[in-house]
């Protein structure tokens, strides 16, 4: 997946878990079919930190996301 700040994607159709460090624990589960905002990527890490709906601001996955077409 090859997403920029700024980028729009959503979890799929599966929960993931935000969280408030890439090694930190969960600050929130989120349903299938959300939409995050990305703010700032780590390619060596492969998580992404993402401005979420309800304005908090963690670290999902990148395998928990896809971009939306």
């Amino acid at each position: 997946m090859r997403v920029r700040v700024g980028d729009i994607v959503t979890n799929g159709g599966e929960p993931c878990y935000m969280r408030n460090s890439v090694f930190g624990g969960v600050i929130e589960r989120y349903q299938g079919r959300t939409i995050f905002t990305v703010i700032q990527h780590d390619n060596e890490t492969y998580y992404y930190k993402v401005l979420a709906p309800d304005g908090k601001t963690g670290f999902i996955h990148i395998l928990d996301l896809e971009e939306i077409q």
